[in-house]
């Protein structure tokens, strides 16, 4: 999962953010040498496939998430960190209680190993009993005039609030879900956190996650605590939090069935505020986990901004004049174009094949035509990243020999039939260089060859469609 801005909601009283380091650079969030940050958290912990412990190290000065996973049965935890100040967090949530969180100060000198982080969790209060399961699923909405994502998206770069940045990495945040219905009101806080959790784990795009606003007021509170003059000045952390290019947050709603939420995840270019991209799921809290997994796969891969496959369109209106007749037709074709299994995916290849259709041949002097044979061919499609807000498309037609071109037979006075009259044929049309939206767009096609004044034109459109792999369970 991609390390964004995610809105790890806790409550964090008192934190001492002791550090012999200064953390307030960019680079400091991605140091050279590694430690290590492991200990365990104890008190009211779930059973296992009833509950996730979640525990996250938030970098104190850039509010950057350096490591994040789910403690084990026991609630062991081990997180890889560099040198500095971090806000050490546990998060357990349950499908139906409220949501329990803790924290703990942690300095760490860089490659250097700190044990026993201790963090103790309470009881939480108990929600109502897990209604009958019903199925599950998710599945991709377009927004605003049929993009799935927005012309203006956010470029894959993010700067600080002191004007650092890293032209290659896009930062997110995830932010907490709002509207659940009162007997499930802890998913607003718990889904946010599972989501960020699988968001990060599972990122194959080396983006950057940060916290959302709860997470930035916790820490903003221990660095004003720090300018009181009751710290020492020489350990005080510089901020300079990271600023999210996208935001991920939503809405949560009663299902359509009993024991099931209707949730909507929305990802937002936090610099236009325009939509990049939406899924919509249908979860159901007696298997929640199973679910947000599936959601965190197909919101993840929206994150990315790469679909599974893209569907190439072509519709081609062809004509051809000739002394003796003219002659029209049309094709309507497309190919999925399916990435390679690179991660993230950087081209897409699809064949296919087309056929010719609505043949019409008019006769230029007194002979007929008639028993029109359409054309058909292969053709293949190439779809390659160019940046985070386009793709280069290529397409061309196989070498398929005469069965290519349409044809008819001729019938004239006083003469018998004769076959292979030209009709409409692809010669000499394809595209290539084709610059489009990542998220998808249409091209004009225009090819053909005339000579003498005989010949054929071809005019139509490439429409090129981003396929979304992951749909949920």
């Amino acid at each position: 999962m991609p390390p964004f801005r995610i809105p790890v909601v806790v409550a964090l009283a008192g934190l001492a953010l002791a550090s012999s380091a200064t953390v307030g650079s960019v680079a400091a969030t991605t140091p050279a040498r590694m430690g290590t940050v492991s200990g365990t958290v104890s008190g009211s912990l779930p059973k296992a496939g009833q509950g996730r412990v979640i525990v996250t190290a938030i970098d104190a000065a850039s509010g950057a998430v350096a490591d994040m996973e789910t403690a084990d049965g026991k609630g062991r935890f081990a997180l890889s960190v560099g040198g500095g100040a971090y806000a050490v967090t546990t998060t357990v949530v349950r499908p139906q209680a409220a949501v329990v969180t803790q924290s703990a100060a942690v300095s760490v000198k860089a490659g250097k190993t700190r044990r026993k982080v201790a963090l103790k969790v309470k009881k939480p209060k108990s929600g109502t009993a897990p209604a009958k399961k019903s199925l599950a699923s998710v599945t991709a909405s377009r927004t605003s005039a049929g993009a799935t994502l927005a012309r203006d998206s956010a470029s894959r770069s993010f700067v600080t609030e002191r004007g650092k940045g890293d032209a290659s990495v896009t930062a997110y945040k995830v932010e907490e879900f709002t509207g659940a219905p009162a007997e499930y009101s802890n998913l607003n806080r718990g889904l946010s956190n599972m989501l960020a959790t699988d968001l990060f784990i599972g990122d194959k795009c080396g983006m950057k996650q940060v916290v959302g606003e709860a997470g930035r007021t916790m820490i903003k509170k221990e660095l004003d605590f720090q300018k009181s003059g009751y710290t020492d000045k020489n350990t005080r952390v510089k901020r300079d939090f990271i600023i999210a290019d996208v935001s991920v947050g939503g809405t949560i709603a009663a299902g359509p069935s009993a024991g099931t939420v209707a949730v909507r995840v929305v990802l937002t270019d936090t610099r236009t505020g325009g939509t990049i991209s939406t899924v919509d799921a249908t979860m159901r809290v007696a298997d929640l986990f199973t679910d947000q997994d599936q959601l965190a796969k197909a919101v993840s891969e929206r994150l990315c901004r790469r679909p599974a496959s893209y569907d190439v369109a072509l519709k081609i209106n062809g004509i051809g004049e000739f002394a003796t007749h003219s002659t029209a037709g049309a094709i309507t074709t497309n190919v999925i174009a399916l990435s390679g299994g690179a991660a993230p995916p950087t081209t897409w290849v699809g064949n296919g094949t087309y056929v010719w259709d609505s043949l019409t041949f008019a006769s230029k002097t007194e002979c007929s035509y008639l028993a029109p044979i359409p054309g058909a061919g292969t053709w293949q499609a190439t779809v390659a990243f160019v940046s985070d807000q386009q793709v280069r498309v290529d397409w061309s037609t196989g070498n398929d020999g005469p069965g290519a071109i349409s044809t008819a037979s001729v019938s004239c006075p006083k003469a018998g039939a004769i076959p292979g009259q030209p009709g409409p044929n692809l010669v000499t049309t394809s595209g290539t260089n084709i610059l489009l939206p990542i998220g998808g767009g249409t091209a004009p096609v225009t090819g053909g060859f005339i000579s003498g004044g005989d010949g054929w034109t071809n005019t139509g459109t490439l429409t090129l469609t981003p396929v979304w792999g992951q749909q949920g369970p």
